[in-house]
């Protein structure tokens, strides 16, 4: 039998998956350039969490859009991962970047990153679902239409 906590608990996470693939689509009504990712790996320089040791093997997957202009870009992207606290984690970010190095087809791009990360809040002393705010410097680099 579920409780009500369980169905509340169910109910609240599915408004917010709903709700992040209608911003999703939304926004990707309005991109020049479109991205999918994959994989994901980590590093911490201390070893374990509570007794508990970190995963560094992320199973990620996300898609993403930008939008170009003449020195770079603005985009967002939105991804599912095992974060390193082995929860579920969804990430919903929006980046500004700017163009600094262009050598034939290949190109970097370094700039800033802000946005939303559910299942890293029971760190914090709240709900694993409930989202934090993230930020931080992003660099892309691409050749052709390949991002690392």
């Amino acid at each position: 039998m579920l409780s009500i906590f369980r169905i509340d608990r169910f109910y609240s996470s599915t408004r917010r998956v709903i709700a992040l693939v209608s911003i999703a689509a939304l926004l990707a009504t309005q991109c020049t350039s479109y991205q999918l990712m994959f994989g994901g790996v980590s590093h911490h320089f201390t070893r374990e969490f509570r007794g508990k040791p970190y995963n560094e093997l992320h199973h990620t997957v996300g898609f993403g859009g930008r939008n170009e202009f003449a020195k770079g870009f603005v985009g967002w992207s939105a991804q599912y991962m095992k974060n390193s606290f082995d929860n579920d984690a969804l990430y919903f970010t929006g980046q500004l970047g700017f163009r600094n190095i262009t050598l034939g087809r290949f190109t970097n791009s370094t700039g800033f990153l802000m946005g939303l990360a559910t299942g890293y809040a029971d760190r914090f002393g709240l709900r694993s679902q409930s989202p934090i705010p993230l930020a931080g410097l992003a660099n892309d680099m691409r050749l052709y239409d390949f991002y690392l």
